[in-house]
């Protein structure tokens, strides 16, 4: 009967024991979790938008710019919208359609992804040189397209068209 008791007892002990650490994990693990979302608040900015309404948005301020590349007030509306400047980041947005004769429907879309992230690309660019010079050089002329963007979001239409939103650091 003692043995018992004392197996008991000592059964007790480590399952209070391993209960507490399993609590001292998981609060552990709150905690990191925490810190790496604020560190990411701080390093992602865009963590608190509405990253559809922002694609959207820059999106009409682009194709009113193309549309007509000489008026500098569509340039200045899409450089205020289109620039962080707490955080020194361009948003820009691009279009990418997929090749007919591509060898397959995956090429296709490859090759409709990496030309929306250059379209877009190239108008953070001229974001950029706005951003300084609004009458820098209309949209369609020749410059060295700044490559640094990275693709916040992207969505693929049904017609396999793909639509990429960027943000660059300046």
């Amino acid at each position: 009967m003692k043995y018992s008791t004392i197996v008991f007892a000592f059964t007790i002990v480590l399952l209070v024991s391993f209960c507490s650490r399993k609590d001292e994990n998981q609060k552990k693990e709150q905690l990191e979790e925490h810190s790496l979302s604020m560190d990411e608040s701080v390093q992602q900015p865009w963590i608190h938008l509405n990253i559809d309404s922002l694609a959207t948005t820059i999106d009409q301020f682009i194709t009113e710019a193309a549309l007509s590349p000489n008026d500098l007030e569509k340039r200045k509306q899409l450089v205020s919208y289109a620039i962080d400047q707490a955080n020194h980041i361009i948003y820009a947005t691009g279009t990418g359609i997929p090749q007919q004769q591509a060898a397959s429907p995956s090429i296709a879309l490859n090759y409709a992804k990496k030309a929306a992230k250059m379209e877009a690309l190239r108008w953070a660019t001229y974001i950029n040189q706005w951003r300084t010079d609004i009458s820098y050089s209309p949209f369609g002329s020749d410059i060295s397209i700044n490559a640094n963007g990275q693709i916040l979001k992207e969505i693929v239409q049904p017609d396999n068209s793909v639509k990429v939103l960027i943000y660059m650091k300046y």
